[in-house]
């Protein structure tokens, strides 16, 4: 049982099924927000040092923001604030594909799944190529937490996740191709 959030990092990170199903399950929503809390902090302090010196995959946004008239500092609070947020509305949204799938151990087990399988995109998802390999392990993560935190088999779970990305992937390439029709037709 890995206990303090060092031991909960190491734990998801190389010890998924174990730490969800002994030390996550006992976890509070509270504790589970207050590791949130802190691996934001950690993802914000990093991406916001790159975007200041111009060597992210963030750049280009922040150039777009920049000459519109907001400073790369402007970014911080929003990467803080729409990672904290970002992160609890998925996991919401998530929780209503784990329900169809079977999942009935309630929305918190899927938040603390959501959340603590996000440790390897805002511990190292900043790192610019970096951060695509931490998504998918991250991916990975979020089918084990829910299979052991709902209680589900690894179909379901792989089911519930899938739908639930292909749901988002699918809304926003038909908002992109929404965007790049208004554009062209106004060209």
């Amino acid at each position: 049982m890995t206990s303090g959030i060092t031991g909960r990092i190491t734990g998801v990170l190389f010890h998924p099924t174990e730490t969800f199903a002994d030390t996550i399950r006992s976890d509070t929503l509270k504790d589970t927000l207050i590791y949130l809390l802190i691996l934001v902090v950690i993802f914000t302090v990093f991406s916001a040092a790159l975007l200041l010196v111009g060597v992210s995959v963030y750049a280009g946004l922040a150039t777009g923001i920049a000459a519109g008239g907001l400073s790369v500092i402007a970014l911080i609070p929003m990467l803080f604030f729409g990672g904290l947020v970002g992160a609890i509305i998925f996991a919401a949204y998530m929780h209503i594909w784990v329900y169809i799938a079977g999942g009935r151990e309630g929305i918190t087990e899927t938040w603390k799944a959501v959340i603590y399988a996000s440790t390897p995109s805002l511990l190292l998802g900043w790192i610019p190529v970096v951060g695509f390999v931490m998504w998918a392990w991250s991916l990975v993560l979020i089918i084990i937490g829910i299979r052991e935190l709902q209680e589900m088999t690894t179909t379901r779970a792989v089911l519930a996740v899938f739908i639930g990305y292909l749901i988002l992937a699918a809304l926003g390439v038909t908002l992109v191709g929404s965007m790049l029709a208004g554009i062209l037709s106004v060209s």
